[in-house]
């Protein structure tokens, strides 16, 4: 994070469909890391597959690919 703001993480399917909220809420400046259990929104664990992180912040918006594997 390039500067203090609001932040909402979340991860969805490959066809969109959302799967979990990750963190929504307020961060400091600097690095960060989270940790997806492979878990859905309801505790279910998710299916291997391709999922999207969805990053927000006050500024910008980011998608990141991610190949789940169990």
């Amino acid at each position: 994070m390039p500067k203090d703001g609001a932040i909402s993480l979340k991860v969805y399917d490959s066809s969109g469909k959302f799967v979990k909220d990750l963190f929504t809420g307020q961060l400091s400046a600097g690095v960060h890391s989270f940790e997806w259990d492979a878990t859905t929104q309801n505790g279910i664990p998710a299916a291997t597959g391709l999922y999207i992180l969805r990053i927000d912040t006050d500024s910008e918006a980011d998608v990141i690919k991610v190949l789940l594997v169990r």
